[in-house]
């Protein structure tokens, strides 16, 4: 929901008591939603396909920063559940289901439980190569992750859950801190935690090929750097992803004072050396590697307007993208080429709108409405997460526009 000026300032006011901002948030979206309510639930000129399941499952597949159709378009994985409704809290003794289907014939050719996930980012399911996806799991007492060949049918366990993976190395974090302070991106199956391996939380390097762990950013490290002088505050780590050449990682340190969540990006070489922070001025939402050297983020910059900029990882200049979509607010940018999509949370009509923008000519273009609601909220929400397909061809979401969680496919 967009805010003008007044609200955001009452939002501000209202930041350091959680309780009486979330109630407020809620009771304003209604009545907003009671005034602006449109007489549609989807609007698209473009083509929109239903992927997954029929009537009685819903089908997902989880963050915007990966696509779930292979780079030769042949095949295409996402997660299926037949749970009552995803619009209630997942349930860690209930499994949901990875899909492998044919793109083109639509036959379901592989089905594997996993009880590791949240309706977010699921199971962390993302193709390794063209060959090869994971995804998370619990099994025997610990988190683990699977990776599963499409042509030998074969299967490899992996000691540790992973977050982003490339070529042989992955990379993670606790996710039991993630269950503790975002639920939504966290596990619920037990409480223990990567600490046990190395003494200290952070960001973790596997070895895919011989099954080892190294812990490359410790959490200590940036609570040092940020001259941290309360035990009592709660810091974790969220959302690491890899560089296109893989030489590279981003990933976002947050943390709590009164109540107060601040927010700072940091980039480091993959071996863990060159560690940076790039954006500390409060606020980072959602990023995305534009290429290997520049990062595109919903931030907070030094002078504290909150939008769409692009950042240097070499040299930390911010700079801002276009007047065309600062209007927008906070939401999930992918990048194809010189096209990025972005979504936006639902307005005041509870519609979450899709556009695509083209930085060489400056062109921003909406692809359409989606309606969700109040049945998702929060930790159960249903963000259109876009992502392209590698040749940029298509677009996936994930929508809630027919009352059930579904994943769609768009042709541009």
């Amino acid at each position: 929901m967009r805010y003008n000026k007044t609200e955001r300032i009452i939002a501000a006011l209202l930041a350091k008591f959680p309780f009486f901002k979330s109630l407020a948030k809620r009771l304003y979206q209604r009545f907003n939603f009671v005034i602006h309510k449109k007489d549609y639930y989807v609007k698209i000129k473009n083509k929109l396909e239903e992927i997954g399941g029929g009537f009685e499952s819903e089908s997902f597949f989880g963050y915007y920063d990966k696509s779930p159709l292979n780079s030769s378009n042949k095949y295409i994985i996402y997660h299926e559940t037949d749970l009552i409704s995803t619009s209630q809290k997942p349930d860690s003794s209930q499994n949901i289901f990875v899909i492998l289907q044919n793109h083109q014939t639509k036959e379901v050719l592989k089905k594997i439980k996993t009880s590791a996930y949240n309706w977010q980012q699921g199971s962390k399911l993302m193709w390794v190569d063209e060959d090869n996806f994971v995804f998370n799991d619990y099994l025997k007492g610990k988190y683990i992750s699977r990776i599963f060949n499409i042509k030998t049918k074969k299967e490899t366990i992996i000691n540790f859950p992973i977050y982003d993976v490339h070529c042989d190395f992955a990379y993670t974090l606790s996710f039991e801190k993630l269950m503790e302070v975002r639920p939504d991106y966290g596990y619920r199956n037990h409480i223990s935690s990567l600490e046990l391996i190395s003494g200290d939380e952070g960001v973790f390097k596997i070895n895919l090929k011989t099954n080892e762990i190294v812990n490359i950013v410790p959490l200590s490290l940036l609570e040092d750097l940020r001259n941290k002088n309360d035990n009592n505050e709660l810091d974790w780590i969220n959302h690491i992803m890899i560089s296109p050449n893989g030489q590279k990682i981003m990933f976002l340190h947050r943390w709590e004072i009164a109540k107060e969540k601040f927010d700072s990006l940091y980039v480091v070489d993959s071996n863990g050396k060159n560690l940076k922070c790039i954006s500390n001025n409060g606020m980072v939402s959602h990023c995305f590697w534009k290429n290997n050297l520049v990062i595109i983020g919903y931030l907070r910059n030094k002078q504290g307007i909150d939008n769409y900029y692009e950042i240097n990882v070499e040299t930390g200049e911010c700079v801002f993208i276009s007047d065309k979509i600062k209007k927008f607010g906070d939401g999930h940018p992918s990048i194809c080429g010189d096209k990025m999509i972005f979504d936006t949370y639902p307005n005041k009509s509870r519609m979450k709108e899709l556009f695509v923008y083209e930085f060489k000519t400056d062109n921003l273009r909406k692809l359409g409405e989606f309606y969700e609601s109040f049945n998702f909220l929060g930790e159960n929400r249903c963000d259109l997460h876009p992502r392209f397909s590698y040749d940029g061809k298509l677009v996936f979401i994930d929508s809630v526009h027919t009352g059930r969680r579904k994943l769609y496919e768009i042709e541009l």
